[in-house]
């Protein structure tokens, strides 16, 4: 059975916190930096490609935070919900990802609750990568799906 293609769209946000407990001066900076900001998933037969690799695989990922010695440091992601295509939809939760790199962490996506994808403690400067996957199926509908992933990161 063929169908006609089917394309998936991710796109990243950053959001950059660092928190300040009362009383205390805080002078610190956090960065995070993205490879690329939007994933595709090429169109691929479920029966040989039960799972699709991003064709920006690996995308790189670097947190930098200063002027927290002290501080945790945690790096999330939540989607804004499922892919969706028209009225089409896939669960956000095909998609997973593998890390790599010191503190990073693999995991699923989630329309409802941030992801934890690293941690860390103190000033932090460390690059990673992350390899994105979505599990193939026939059920999907055709059409071209998006979604928008807000990646936070937060020193406190």
């Amino acid at each position: 059975m063929l169908r006609a293609a089917r394309a998936v769209a991710l796109a990243a946000v950053c959001c950059l916190a660092i928190g300040v407990a009362a009383g205390v001066a805080h002078a610190g900076s956090a960065t995070l930096t993205l490879s690329t900001s939007v994933l595709h998933f090429p169109n691929a037969d479920p029966d040989i490609f039960p799972v699709i690799d991003a064709t920006e695989n690996p995308m790189g990922v670097l947190v930098r935070v200063t002027g927290n010695p002290n501080g945790q440091v945690q790096l999330t992601a939540l989607a804004a919900g499922d892919l969706r295509s028209g009225a089409d939809v896939i669960a956000i939760s095909a998609v997973r990802w593998t890390a790599q790199g010191n503190g990073f962490l693999s995991g699923t996506l989630s329309r409802s609750t941030p992801q934890l994808m690293g941690y860390w403690v103190g000033n932090v400067y460390q690059q990673g990568t992350q390899q994105f996957q979505l599990t193939n199926s026939w059920s999907y509908a055709t059409g071209n799906y998006s979604q928008t992933v807000v990646y936070t990161l937060v020193s406190y």
